[in-house]
């Protein structure tokens, strides 16, 4: 290997992931954390995901907790 693959590699093994802070996502999206929704992969998995989101937001404003002007 060249120096320059070698110091990459050395630069990649010492660099730490930064974790999504979830809660701060949610804040600026005017969003209320309550739970996991979990899903499957692939087209079926997509489907029940899709239908648990347009469930909630069938809920009327004040079961989903959310605020707006």
């Amino acid at each position: 290997m060249s120096d320059s693959v070698e110091e990459g590699l050395k630069m990649k093994k010492g660099r730490k992931k930064k974790k999504l802070n979830i809660n701060k996502i949610a804040k600026g999206l005017g969003a209320e954390r309550r739970g996991k929704v979990s899903n499957k992969g692939g087209y079926f998995g997509a489907l029940q995901t899709t239908e648990e989101v347009m469930a909630l937001k069938d809920q009327p404003r004040k079961a989903r907790g959310r605020k707006r002007n």
